[in-house]
């Protein structure tokens, strides 16, 4: 009896408890976590066409008065040039670092010269190698510069035993004169002669073309420019020892870094991409633009017509690493984005909080039930070279890609050149 008597008494008390205890609010699931969104796009961008721009280049007169096959050519590289290409193609031989830094800088000019000129005697460069090469290629027999520069230095040479007065001149002299000194001078004798001129307006009129012709002709010294002077190198090439019916002049060649810039509203893929999200179209949009800085060559040159000294093409191009391997290797990216929930550690913790029996019992008593907080979302996203290159930097370029780099050029801006039959 006294046991289903204490069974009552505890029935009884649990019974009053639950009737006259605290209300609760009902527990609050823990909500499921928004799944992430994972997107990717690969694309290509075109290489630039290796191709010189038609407004690059220009070649005078109509197509009959273009050089004719089998025309001869010689290469002129002054001496500013060669020495360029030198440094370039030897950065670390002596001399060049010095050049580069500007040693010599606010010297006199001839101790400037002194310390910045370097030696490239017998130096035959690639760049010009692979001028001859595109020349003959394109129909012109090419005479080697050395054969030129022989015929200068014979010029300085025969002046050098050539001095004084022309009146003094051996008959041997006097037919190294050029045409047009040897007819002035002519001329001056035919009217000293005819009395027209005294002997003193004579001797001063015979002067002053000596030194025209020490000014305009030869050079006065060997350690002079020897491939600087066009007017000399025209007369040179003309020379029957030469015979050149073309000079190519080599007036500039560059290596130096060329920026690419990638607009990616401009690529159909990349567009498409930006549609799958609003933080896609932004990111996009403060992205738009990419920059490769990629290694250039640049070739400037000019050809000239021995016999008339007419400039008959003038051209130059530049090229760079993506016209190079932009078949083999072409320039490839890959944008990689995600978006995702990056406060469920802060959801959850709300709910354990209102799941608490302090909690329950407040919202039990609150007619507006407290509410979940928002989802708050972050991305990701990135752009990485998956093909090609695009350096963001600039990087020294290495031997293999200069003289590649140098053939395609030499070939592209040779053959711009138009020759006849």
């Amino acid at each position: 009896m006294r046991t289903t008597a204490a069974l009552l008494v505890i029935a009884s008390s649990t019974l009053l408890a639950g009737c006259f205890g605290p209300k609760l609010a009902p527990l609050i699931a823990e909500p499921t976590k928004p799944a992430s969104l994972e997107h990717s796009v690969q694309f290509t961008v075109e290489a630039k066409d290796a191709r010189p721009e038609r407004s690059r280049y220009v070649q005078s007169g109509s197509p009959e008065q273009a050089p004719r096959l089998s025309s001869k050519v010689v290469i002129n590289i002054n001496t500013d040039v060669r020495e360029k290409i030198f440094c370039i193609e030897r950065p670390d031989a002596g001399g060049c670092n010095a050049k580069q830094r500007g040693a010599g800088a606010g010297a006199g000019a001839s101790e400037s010269d002194s310390i910045n000129r370097i030696d490239t005697t017998a130096f035959v460069s690639d760049t010009e190698r692979q001028l001859e090469k595109e020349l003959i290629k394109a129909g012109f027999r090419v005479i080697n510069r050395a054969r030129l520069e022989a015929k200068l230095r014979e010029m300085r040479d025969s002046r050098d035993d050539c001095k004084g007065y022309f009146y003094t001149y051996s008959a041997d002299c006097l037919s190294r004169l050029p045409d047009d000194i040897r007819r002035l001078l002519d001329l001056y004798r035919q009217e000293r002669a005819a009395g027209k001129l005294s002997d003193a307006e004579f001797l001063r009129k015979t002067e002053e073309l000596r030194e025209r012709y020490q000014v305009s002709s030869a050079g006065k010294r060997r350690d002079a420019n020897e491939m600087t002077d066009v007017s000399e190198v025209i007369r040179a090439a003309k020379d029957g020892d030469v015979g050149a019916d073309y000079i190519l002049l080599i007036n500039g060649f560059n290596v130096q870094p060329s920026k690419r810039v990638i607009n990616l509203l401009a690529v159909p893929e990349v567009r498409e991409f930006a549609k799958i999200d609003p933080s896609a179209n932004a990111w996009v949009n403060e992205n738009q633009y990419k920059e490769c800085l990629q290694s250039s060559v640049g070739l400037d040159a000019s050809l000239v017509h021995v016999k008339t000294g007419e400039v008959v093409w003038i051209g130059e191009h530049k090229v760079s690493e993506d016209m190079l391997t932009g078949a083999q290797d072409p320039l490839r990216f890959l944008i990689e984005y995600s978006k995702f929930v990056g406060n469920h550690d802060e959801v959850s913790a709300w709910v354990r909080q209102q799941n608490t029996q302090q909690a329950r019992i407040q919202r039990y008593r609150m007619a507006n039930q407290p509410k979940q907080p928002d989802w708050k979302w972050y991305y990701k996203a990135k752009m990485d070279v998956v093909g090609g290159r695009c350096p963001g930097a600039n990087e020294p370029i290495s031997p293999d890609k200069l003289e590649a780099l140098t053939e395609l050029v030499a070939s592209e801006l040779i053959s711009t050149i138009r020759i006849q039959p």
